[in-house]
């Protein structure tokens, strides 16, 4: 892509130099037919150029009228050529943009993924298998046939680039995860989109603690060390096997059995200000595990605690009772 731009900008230096010579070589000789000065005869070439017509200059000799002849095609055929290519080449771009790129004008609140490599593929697959909006930026065309094929919102194009996240509508997303393998493109994909959006949610990936601290440092809320945590789940599975596989049975919001999930509570929700007991009776088959507020962080409470705004609530139920206090935790009274 960068080879292309920079052919395009020779092509238009090369006509520009070209148009500026051959106008300043049939401007002399304007003038020196005609006996005029050479401000004369730049003011007559740009009359002839621009087709506004003659006025107080005009070709009274047969020599100036023969050099007029030529000016005026060439000029044109200069002008309309130069600005031809220019649109040309803007439509070409925008028709490449658009065909390398499927989204959805009316996405929101979505997730964007960076990266459909073995990591972001399945960080995608599972948002969807959730239930959750997705739209993938990858930067390699080649798996263009794959996006499409699995139905996703997708931009084929650097996520490092800003117009690649304005496509995928990083301004109505709800957060951003960047999955890339060089840890590099993953903290600046996280300092652009901070940037751009200092609200999001942005979770990035790392190979090491020391490039996992200048994640969080350059924007990122949550940072995965893909190698670490698969060698740590290895280790617990050794261990606990049993237990690790009624976490991930539990974790799966898809499954017919109960389910585990965060929720956040949000200001102005109408399950703020209320207690577990009443809110049981709304939204039935649930329990709470967890509840942790910035104070304090309290396991299995009771029924009278009251839920405040900001606090988080680690809940095990039907997965159709999570969904709806999911979505109810967000919703106003």
């Amino acid at each position: 892509m960068r080879r292309r731009k920079d052919t395009h900008r020779q092509v238009f230096l090369w006509l520009g130099l070209a148009f500026v010579l051959t106008y300043l070589a049939l401007s002399i000789l304007v003038a020196m037919a005609e006996g005029w000065s050479i401000m004369e005869g730049f003011y007559f070439g740009v009359m002839t150029l621009t087709t506004v017509g003659y006025g107080d200059l005009y070709p009274a000799t047969a020599g100036g009228r023969l050099v007029v002849t030529i000016l005026a095609p060439v000029g044109i055929a200069l002008m309309f050529g130069i600005g031809l290519q220019l649109l040309h080449v803007r439509f070409q771009r925008l028709l490449e943009r658009n065909k390398h790129m499927s989204v959805d004008p009316g996405l929101k609140d979505h997730f964007i993924v960076c990266g459909f490599g073995n990591i972001g593929r399945v960080v995608a697959r599972t948002l969807r298998r959730m239930n959750k909006p997705v739209c993938v930026i990858e930067r390699e065309t080649s798996k263009e046939d794959d996006l499409r094929e699995d139905g996703f919102d997708y931009v084929v194009g650097d996520a490092m680039d800003q117009r690649s996240l304005e496509a995928a509508r990083v301004d109505r997303a709800q957060a951003l995860v960047t999955t890339f393998d060089d840890d590099a493109d993953n903290i600046y994909v996280v300092l652009e989109a901070r940037d751009m959006r200092p609200d999001i949610k942005i979770m990035a990936t790392t190979s090491s603690a020391a490039t996992a601290r200048k994640a969080v440092l350059a924007g990122a809320e949550r940072v995965v060390s893909p190698q670490a945590l698969a060698g740590e789940i290895l280790a617990k599975s050794a261990m606990n096997p049993e237990m690790i596989d009624f976490m991930s049975e539990v974790s799966d919001p898809t499954g017919t059995e109960d389910s585990i999930a965060q929720v956040s509570v949000e200001e102005g929700s109408w399950i703020a200000g209320r207690t577990l007991e009443e809110i049981s009776r709304d939204v039935p088959g649930l329990r709470v595990m967890i509840a942790k507020s910035r104070q304090k962080k309290l396991i299995a409470p009771g029924g009278g605690l009251r839920v405040e705004p900001g606090m988080v609530l680690l809940v095990v139920g039907p997965p159709e009772s999570i969904e709806k206090l999911m979505s109810s935790a967000c919703e106003s009274s």
